[in-house]
């Protein structure tokens, strides 16, 4: 369908109430949210959902998913961003730290892209940086360029050739004989030269580019323009390939362990449109794209990952497990704080909040300072720091608060740290932008912590 044509709606993670196209059958709809629910595939292990007040589960309750509300025709965007097609609607979901300011789609999604290059639950696999914006702002469809493009030219330069298992009846020896199917299916029916043989070709014709040629069939009637004609190529040069049906699972066959480089990046894409997709209905077989991650989760990836990768001499470990106590019955009651800086013995705990800025000082909720002394004394330690999103313009390091517990013979010193997370619209597109936001997210880290360290 042109893009063009597709009606835009633009909702914030946890906004007002807006309605829905007249267009969009509330209760298909509904329906459809509780597919997509039920459908994710990046389901939380118990013992890490601990989301503070979470409501999902009266919202699961009561609506059969977690990801909007509704009123009505109206609809509101929980604690999920992304994005999603429904019929000829595409709705994009904004974090809700941009709300304060006057973002593009491409901006918000280029800051969602950098956002998760640094966790590991939700992938990704989408190398942005190297590949030029469409011109169009609607990010579904830049996506499906990069991948239209990156797939072309490694099919082009570097075609996949690889010994593929195949069971098939032939009037000539080529591998190992299958004596039951042989009396089965030949024998039993009169066909007794055809002998049924197990074999493992070496083609075209084998697993990768099987999937890969399934999914390029299912984004082609999404495509348009000239990402359609690449999509259109790049079926011209699987034509050889046999047009089989794949799921995601058939991305994580042993078979294709052995993948490496483009065609690496070709698989993992694959598999994220399969995980991020519902097939439609109708002749074409068209997929309806949906990716909404929790933007909690996403937040403390982030955060983790980035420490990990550009501070390495904190020596930082994440989501571990320490000993609270034991609760009247036995059971050992136990806490699991973002970042742990065992050399130093501070606390690092991320918060996807946007506290009310006062100039010098902060209105921080009371509960994130409870939870850090509880952290404390599970650890042993007197030092934590919160981290929080900080707003454009971000200010410097947060006010320092001495919280002193009776039952201990010194202060806990809990500080909070505004970070940088953001660039201006005006920045996002320019070179090295990301780079530079790296620049400025360590400086404040290092500001935030250093004091504490030393």
């Amino acid at each position: 369908m042109p893009a063009h044509s597709r009606h835009v709606v633009v909702l914030y993670e946890m906004g007002d109430f807006r309605l829905l196209p007249e267009e969009v059958d509330v209760s298909h709809f509904k329906d459809f949210l509780r597919n997509l629910w039920n459908s994710r595939h990046w389901t939380l292990p118990q013992d890490l959902d601990e989301y503070e007040g979470d409501p999902s589960e009266n919202l699961v309750h009561q609506y059969g998913q977690a990801l909007f509300q509704f009123d009505g025709r109206a609809i509101r965007a929980r604690n999920y961003a992304g994005f999603l097609q429904y019929g000829n609607s595409d709705f994009y979901i904004f974090p809700k730290i941009f709300k304060a300011g006057r973002f593009t789609i491409h901006t918000v999604f280029s800051h969602l892209h950098y956002y998760l290059s640094y966790g590991t639950r939700f992938p990704f696999p989408f190398d942005l940086a190297h590949h030029p914006p469409l011109l169009s702002d609607e990010w579904l469809h830049r996506l499906i360029g990069v991948f239209a493009r990156q797939a072309l030219e490694t099919v082009t330069w570097q075609p996949y050739y690889a010994y593929h298992p195949l069971t098939e009846a032939t009037p000539f020896a080529r591998g190992r004989l299958s004596v039951n199917d042989y009396l089965k299916e030949q024998i039993a029916t009169g066909q007794w030269q055809q002998l049924h043989q197990e074999h493992s070709p070496f083609g075209q014709d084998n697993r990768f580019n099987r999937i890969l040629r399934f999914v390029t069939g299912r984004l082609l009637p999404v495509a348009t323009g000239a990402v359609r004609a690449q999509l259109r190529a790049l079926t011209q040069l699987l034509s050889e390939v046999s047009p089989v049906s794949c799921t995601v699972h058939d991305t994580h066959h042993p078979e294709l362990n052995g993948l490496a480089g483009d065609h690496r990046k070709v698989l993992d894409m694959c598999r994220w449109f399969l995980e991020n997709s519902l097939a439609g209905s109708g002749e074409d077989n068209q997929i309806t794209l949906a990716f909404l991650v929790p933007m909690e989760r996403v937040f403390e990836e982030f955060m983790a990952g980035f420490i990990r990768q550009w501070l390495p001499e904190w020596k930082a470990q994440t989501q571990n497990a320490a000993p609270l106590g034991v609760l009247s019955n036995g059971e050992t009651l136990s806490i699991r704080n973002d970042i742990w800086l065992p050399e130093h013995r501070i606390i690092l705990d991320s918060k996807y909040k946007l506290p009310v800025l006062q100039t010098a000082t902060a209105a921080i909720p009371k509960a994130d300072l409870y939870q850090m002394i509880a952290y404390s004394l599970a650890r042993g330690c007197r030092q934590g720091v919160l981290l929080y999103p900080s707003p454009l313009p971000a200010p410097s390091a947060g006010p320092l608060w001495e919280v002193t517990v009776s039952a201990l013979s010194e202060p806990v010193t809990i500080r909070a740290a505004f970070l940088p997370v953001m660039l201006p619209d005006s920045e996002a597109g320019l070179p090295d932008a990301f780079a530079t936001l790296s620049g400025r997210l360590r400086e404040s880290l290092v500001q935030a912590v250093s004091p504490n360290v030393s």
